[in-house]
């Protein structure tokens, strides 16, 4: 780093656990609206969730990832010219991965072999790409990460919402399953009660209330409140066949 003063290395974000930045090699840069999108062949060490032991011509666990700068307003590579984030973007190199560092400033400094580059933004994200195109966010800090459902019959509870939402499953012995919504992760675990009416509430998103309606009522969900409007759009609620309620929601018509 080429800045004077005291900085916090990448090695102290949570986001970027068990991972090595400085084995990782970066592709291409690019702004989407507002976010500094940063293509990178990213290092994955053991601890990762998605680590997956390396052949033995390959020695690491690479993986195919987005960096991603929320909110980025100033990109520059420590000379007194200034221009606009898009465009200087559009001219940076490829190459290894150094460092990246937040310094005293706020701005965040990321230096390799293509250079040292300065940016004002918020705190990155990494995105691990997934072969089907699905993003995976890596472990970001203050988000919702995983999901937990109690059920009072797994077999049941888990037939009901692979035919609602397409969910896919994995059995770990007879007492739980893990599943995945295609974004978001979550298990669901026996239970000797269903999930009380106060508890906290799920709510999907559907393009199309009515037909849901009949989809739930189709593969036995009971309708707890009709479709009724609330300021930016309209939900209903329904339970499932073990209990558990959830709620789905659309934009206003």
């Amino acid at each position: 780093m080429s800045r004077e003063g005291d900085s916090i290395g990448w090695q102290q974000f949570r986001e970027f656990s068990d991972v090595d930045l400085a084995k990782s090699f970066v592709l291409s840069w690019h702004v989407d609206v507002d976010t500094l999108v940063i293509d990178i062949d990213l290092c994955l060490q053991p601890g990762h969730p998605f680590y997956e032991k390396p052949r033995p011509a390959d020695k690491r666990c690479i993986r195919p990832a987005w960096m991603e700068f929320p909110v980025c307003d100033a990109i520059h590579t420590g000379d007194d010219n200034r221009a606009e984030v898009v465009e200087v973007a559009g001219v940076l190199k490829h190459g290894a991965f150094a460092d990246l560092a937040v310094l005293d400033d706020g701005q965040y400094a990321i230096s390799g072999e293509f250079g040292t580059v300065f940016i004002n933004a918020e705190r990155p994200i990494l995105r691990l790409k997934q072969p089907q195109g699905r993003e995976v966010p890596v472990r970001a800090e203050n988000r919702i990460d995983y999901i937990e459902i109690p059920a009072t019959d797994l077999p049941r509870a888990r037939a009901f919402l692979e035919g609602m939402f397409g969910w896919e499953f994995q059995e770990w012995g007879d007492e739980y399953l893990s599943f995945s919504d295609g974004r978001l992760d979550g298990g669901i675990r026996k239970a000797s009660t269903p999930t009380p009416d106060s508890g906290v509430l799920l709510v999907f998103y559907s393009d199309d209330l009515e037909r849901d309606v009949k989809r739930v009522q189709d593969l036995g969900g009971t309708i707890s409140q009709d479709i009724f409007p609330f300021p930016g759009g309209r939900r209903f609620h329904f339970i499932d066949p073990v209990g558990t309620e959830y709620a789905i929601w659309s934009e206003s018509q």
